[in-house]
């Protein structure tokens, strides 16, 4: 059997843990019958975003500029000290 070092450990721990709760996410949406309109379970927000990509990547290409700009102002405001 395969086991990891500790720096391996360390390396993979935070991706364990977060595939640990997503399964636990998934697995009391399922046992405990949440509505989805409440605390949608992660695969259907998985089957949302691969049937919504492109509107999704629309979007936030439009958000990206924005707050670029929005950064952009905050620079020249900082920088000549208005």
């Amino acid at each position: 059997m395969y086991k990891l070092n500790n720096k391996q450990l360390e390396r993979w721990s935070p991706w364990i843990l977060l595939l640990a709760v997503v399964v636990l996410w998934q697995v009391l949406c399922a046992a405990l019958e949440v509505s989805p309109f409440i605390f949608p379970p992660p695969a259907l927000i998985l089957q949302d975003f691969l049937g919504y990509h492109a509107v999704i990547a629309g979007h936030a290409w439009r958000t990206f500029w924005v707050t670029m700009a929005g950064f952009g102002i905050a620079i020249v405001v900082g920088v000549l000290g208005f």
